[in-house]
């Protein structure tokens, strides 16, 4: 369409502050107007072209603030409600990412908060709990509908920090050799977890340590996984995961984006594809001067490359840059 929703940073912005912008094109330049501010950005989502109640895009803030935008003007509401500890302070629970799912807002947070809008309709929270998951809490990264037509979130199942009745009283005791010892044995690891809403929370896959930071389906059935940690696999049903790729030492990826059904991945200044020996170079490469970058991102007709002052845009086999002019 022309219309682009961008994040810009000020030279004076503090840590995760920035502006909201929209972007017009014309020609080879993109001219960007400021249309909102955030504090703490956590995430954002782009709808497809019949938006959501009028709006085009969204961002979200971490204390749940959503900033929607028309592409003229900007709006903002809570996901979760203002409330108020007793002594009079705001409580608001950390949240993490905002998905467009099957025409439906998901927003997600730390300790299993999972909440979903449909059109002209409040929110309504459905967040994570499963009695065979205790001792600590889930944070889900990204939210997809699975093949079954329902909502399927992956993320981290992480394990509670907090000392037990066996470590207080070693404390107390100040046995440290005791406390050690009860420390390493009670020790557990964090581990991915894929759960599936069915009216209720039903666990896909939870057997590797680690985190999921990236999930989404296969064109042709199944889905693709993404670890943190680097590591691509694909399953059809979450009984197996087929490993597809795994880097010699640990590194994630900067960004991950589907392109025509297969992932695109920006990592170390490059972006790579799906190939039959793992990971190669994709095709066509980015030219030099797109170099260095900050992001990537795709719409359902267009693969988008971003840098500190311009965008590339993939046009047939080749890369063409658009320069932003601020207004």
């Amino acid at each position: 369409s022309g219309t682009f929703f961008l994040l810009l940073e000020t030279e004076d912005a503090e840590r995760d502050e920035c502006l909201f912008a929209v972007g017009k094109r014309d020609g080879h330049k993109v001219h960007v107007t400021e249309i909102g501010d955030l504090d703490e950005f956590v995430s954002m989502a782009v709808f497809p072209a019949a938006g959501f109640e009028g709006a085009l895009a969204c961002t979200m803030s971490a204390d749940g603030t959503l900033l929607f935008s028309d592409g003229k003007r900007a709006w903002s509401e809570l996901v979760v409600p203002e409330s108020f500890n007793a002594d009079g302070t705001r409580n608001r629970r950390r949240m993490r990412t905002i998905n467009f799912v099957d025409g439906a807002l998901v927003a997600t947070g730390f300790h299993g908060q999972v909440y979903r809008r449909h059109a002209e309709q409040p929110w309504e929270e459905i967040s994570f709990t499963h009695p065979d998951l205790v001792g600590g809490h889930a944070v889900f990264y990204h939210a997809i509908t699975s093949s079954e037509g329902n909502l399927a979130c992956a993320g981290i199942f992480a394990h509670s920090r907090e000392l037990s009745d066996e470590l207080k009283a070693a404390s107390a005791a100040k046995d440290a050799k005791l406390f050690r010892a009860i420390k390493r044995a009670q020790k557990k690891s964090d581990h991915i977890l894929v759960a599936e809403f069915r009216q209720e929370w039903t666990i896909l896959y939870t057997d590797l340590p680690g985190v999921a930071s990236w999930f989404r389906r296969r064109p042709n059935g199944g889905y693709y996984l993404v670890s943190a940690s680097g590591i691509v696999w694909q399953t059809e049903d979450f009984l197996d995961l087929e490993l597809l790729s795994q880097p010699e030492t640990p590194q994630g990826f900067d960004d991950i984006e589907l392109w025509h059904g297969e992932p695109v991945f920006f990592q170390n200044e490059k972006l790579l594809s799906l190939g039959e020996e793992g990971l190669e170079t994709f095709e066509p490469p980015l030219p030099d001067d797109a170099l260095p970058g900050l992001s990537l991102w795709s719409t359902e007709n267009a693969l988008l490359f971003a840098q500190k002052d311009a965008l590339w845009i993939l046009d047939s086999d080749a890369w063409v840059r658009l320069d932003l002019v601020r207004a």
